[in-house]
């Protein structure tokens, strides 16, 4: 199964952010799971966390699950990537701490058809805006978020925003003095 996932935030928002994700399965490239969420106070990076994490949820309830050996990951934030293969720092690290527990469950996956071996999931940086089919549908999605109308329990604000925010404050105080 391949999972494209990205972050967006539109160029007249200054506090929404939107994750989106897009996966097929097989060769016929069916689609299997797609999805997108609007992410206020957020920035990009957090967006594309949410993504890897909301579509790897996807990808375990998809139909295709069961008859799955392993799900690739792939996103256009080299950072993310990183992160979400390795240690956490900075903003979204509960976010990326899920991912991976999520990611290593995936070889225990219930139910999984016993033909197919355990597997794993894999995370591979890919090029933006390089007319890669899947990422630009992952794109579609994630800027349909940022459009979209912010869901009731929205995630508290993060520490990337926060800073940009308090940051943007203080220049402003500090010119107006």
């Amino acid at each position: 199964m391949f999972l494209f996932t990205d972050g967006s935030r539109l160029s007249n928002s200054d506090a929404v952010a939107g994750a989106g994700w897009y996966g097929y399965w097989g060769a016929w490239k069916q689609e299997s799971a797609c999805g997108h969420l609007c992410l206020p106070k957020h920035e990009v990076f957090d967006a594309e966390a949410t993504a890897a994490y909301e579509g790897l949820k996807a990808a375990f309830d998809s139909a295709q699950a069961p008859y799955t050996q392993n799900v690739y990951i792939l996103l256009d934030n080299q950072e993310v990537a990183r992160q979400l293969k390795g240690s956490p720092r900075g903003s979204s690290q509960s976010t990326i701490l899920a991912f991976q527990e999520t990611m290593n469950a995936w070889p225990n996956r219930s139910p999984r058809c016993q033909a197919i071996p355990p597997g794993r999931v894999n995370v591979l940086w890919i090029p933006g805006h390089a007319s890669i089919a899947g990422n630009e549908q992952a794109d579609e999605q994630a800027k349909k978020g940022a459009r979209s109308t912010p869901q009731t329990n929205i995630p508290p604000t993060r520490y990337a925003w926060a800073r940009r925010t308090l940051k943007e404050e203080f220049w402003r105080q500090f010119q107006s003095f």
